[in-house]
């Protein structure tokens, strides 16, 4: 299930406004390469396990936006939750958070909170 979420966020996020600002391949499920340049953008996809008769999960993605700055950052998220509104029925936006990584990188980033559609197992 988690790979069929995954497929799913990698999909939705190639989508030609979000790679406009950011670039073609900077889009990563979980850790992004370490040489990666920002401003990109990484995924992780976690699912609450089966949660009816039908063997159809919920499922949650968190997708983090980084950049040089958090204005560069908030400006990118941006198009990111307008595209996920315009595009992609069944997808809930629970909400983002801004901040700074850590205090030793400070890699300005916006997390962004997903519901996805229930996804059938095949």
């Amino acid at each position: 299930m988690i790979d069929k979420a995954a497929l799913f966020c990698t999909e939705m996020l190639n989508h030609p406004d979000i790679i406009a600002q950011i670039s073609p391949d900077k889009v990563s499920w979980d850790v992004a390469p370490e040489a990666m340049v920002k401003p990109f953008i990484n995924f992780d996809v976690y699912d609450d396990g089966i949660v009816t008769k039908n063997a159809i999960t919920k499922s949650h993605a968190k997708v983090r936006v980084y950049a040089k700055s958090l204005s560069q950052a908030g400006v990118i998220s941006s198009v990111v939750r307008r595209v996920i509104k315009e595009n992609n029925k069944g997808v809930k936006d629970r909400g983002a958070k801004s901040g700074y990584t850590d205090d030793t990188f400070k890699e300005a980033a916006v997390e962004i909170s997903l519901e996805l559609p229930k996804l059938g197992l095949i």
